[in-house]
């Protein structure tokens, strides 16, 4: 475990990132340096540092017909948590009586914990028409 020193070192001297991701769509081809792009024909969703993509988007504003910008922290040095075992790490906290735990993606994603095709655009984003399944499912965990 790091003390307080060296966690301000470690801060203080790691490299700074602003990942996002890119949703686009592009009126014609565009290159996107190192980062990691996924899809094919104009439209596509791009992962990289904004260090990088944000000069390459300003320059080719006129190659773009849509895009959307999404980042969840901006020159940080510190690593997110990897949240794929936190849900069970929580499940094992819920004794029922006091903490509760629902695991609300037992209806809508498949044995690999995708969301089932039929329920989404896009594999990521629930379809607002299939809203309904996670409200019925909601009903019957009430607590009283």
């Amino acid at each position: 475990m790091m003390n307080a020193q060296e966690i301000i070192a470690y801060i203080g001297s790691a490299e700074k990132r602003t990942p996002v991701k890119i949703y686009i769509k592009e009126r014609t081809p565009l290159y996107y340096g190192s980062a990691q792009v996924f899809g094919e024909g104009p439209s596509k969703v791009v992962f990289g540092d904004w260090r990088e993509l944000g000069p390459i988007l300003a320059d080719n504003v006129d190659h773009i017909e849509d895009l959307v910008i999404e980042n969840d922290r901006r020159n940080s040095a510190i690593p997110m948590l990897d949240l794929k075992g936190v849900n069970a790490r929580i499940a094992q906290l819920a004794d029922s009586r006091t903490v509760f735990y629902i695991d609300v993606n037992e209806v809508v994603c498949d044995q690999e914990g995708n969301l089932r095709d039929e329920l989404t655009f896009d594999n990521l984003h629930l379809l607002g028409s299939k809203y309904d399944i996670w409200v019925s499912f909601l009903k019957t965990k009430g607590i009283l």
